[in-house]
């Protein structure tokens, strides 16, 4: 039997974590593998002061949380994460970690560099977000909370980031291959950089496919996610409109909700200005295995991602769990959408102008049960094949094996 690895992780996510990629592909996936797995993190309820606790394979040290929303919690918020994230030089002392993994956290990555360097441990950084591009684009779109803060921040951790730490690092996993181009941009090396997309968790939605479903409407179209107003739904509404206006039969099925009521009123508003209230229908927020069944009964799948330099290096996971299910997906142009679309060859790719993805929301509705079927069937197998988190984790666990197989760490 393989000695265990043993990891500790510091992450941005809150305990506990939602995203997929940590809470199944790291809590699940590789601590069933042969990864023991400490955590830092800071908790998600208000908490007062910092615990340790059990967590998976290993540990989890859970931070104090300030859920307040005044000027002054947001900063004991941050001083309380800091301070935690500090535990990392303790911890380097107390347990003979095999590695160092921040994920999306530049102070805690300078902290977690040092204290590697003087234990003799590599130190990795995961970027799953561009998050000093984010603060700087909220900024020049107006919508940042207290801009001068933002824009401090987001050039001090554009420097730290991209100029200091990444360079530095053992290894920086990113989360497209898009991304991975980026950081090539910036200086980074690219034999450093390890590209794992978001993947589907096909045991939870096994139970979905399993289920027994009405079958496929032949008119009805699906878009499954949040339905907040920053998503910029209202283009989907809007070349949903042109749909019907070909196909007064088709049926828009909208499932999810959003955590302003609001956001999804304006929806309701938005649809009923453009005439098709009566073919949407807005489920709201239903239990996760609900929301696929729900989908499985449409013909279309719709994955509208507004373009945004910010969200280009992203990787969606609604597109590969609609693909899982076998429903064939309309995708705008984007680069992680395009490639999953033509790799799979489950779907249509279109502009992002309503004409263009109502067309080819329209072809798709057009196919015969045969070559539905036949599309269908290749974009779940493609999805099995290569974007399950069992796959992801086995590809995973061989990069970091091999890392610590040549690591070799510089001293401080």
């Amino acid at each position: 039997m393989m000695k265990p690895i043993r990891g500790l992780l510091i992450t941005a996510d809150r305990f506990p974590a939602q995203r997929s990629d940590v809470r199944v592909l790291w809590e699940k996936k590789m601590s069933a593998r042969h990864y023991r797995l400490d955590w830092i993190m800071q908790s998600r309820e208000a908490l007062d002061r910092a615990v340790l606790q059990k967590h998976g394979s290993g540990e989890v040290l859970l931070g104090a949380m300030d859920t307040g929303r005044t000027f002054g919690a947001r900063l004991r918020k941050h001083w309380f994460a800091i301070r935690n994230e500090c535990r990392v030089f303790h911890r380097l002392k107390k347990v003979a970690y095999d590695f160092v993994l921040v994920r999306d956290k530049a102070i805690a990555a300078a902290l977690a560099l040092l204290a590697a360097r003087r234990a003799g441990v590599p130190c990795f950084f995961w970027l799953s977000f561009p998050f000093p591009e984010n603060s700087l684009y909220r900024v020049r779109q107006g919508v940042a909370r207290y801009p001068a803060l933002y824009w401090v921040r987001g050039h001090f951790q554009f420097w730290l980031l991209y100029r200091v730490l990444l360079p530095r690092m053992d290894h920086v996993f990113v989360t497209s291959e898009q991304m991975k181009l980026d950081l090539i941009a910036y200086g980074i090396r690219g034999d450093r950089i390890s590209a794992f997309s978001m993947g589907v968790d096909v045991e939870s939605m096994r139970v979905a496919w399993q289920q027994p479903s009405a079958a496929a409407d032949r008119y009805t179209l699906v878009y499954l996610g949040e339905m907040a107003r920053a998503r910029g739904l209202d283009f989907l509404l809007r070349a949903f409109q042109r749909v019907h206006a070909v196909l007064p039969q088709a049926h828009l099925l909208m499932i999810g909700g959003s955590e302003n009521p609001d956001d999804l009123l304006w929806l309701r508003h938005e649809a009923a200005i453009l005439g098709v209230a009566d073919a949407v229908e807005f489920t709201g927020q239903l239990p996760q295995q609900e929301a696929w069944r729900r989908l499985r009964e449409a013909r279309v799948a719709c994955s509208p991602f507004k373009p945004s330099p910010v969200l280009d290096s992203a990787s969606p996971t609604k597109l590969a769990e609609y693909l899982y299910l076998g429903v064939p997906a309309v995708a705008n142009q984007h680069p992680e959408q395009s490639r999953v679309i033509a790799a799979s060859g489950c779907g249509q790719i279109a502009a992002w102008d309503e004409d263009a993805f109502a067309a080819a929301a329209l072809h798709l509705l057009s196919l015969d049960d045969g070559a539905w079927q036949a599309m269908s069937e290749r974009g779940r197998q493609w999805v099995i094949a290569h974007r399950s988190y069992d796959v992801i984790a086995a590809a995973l666990d061989a990069v970091i094996v091999n890392l610590l197989k040549e690591s070799s760490c510089p001293s401080v």
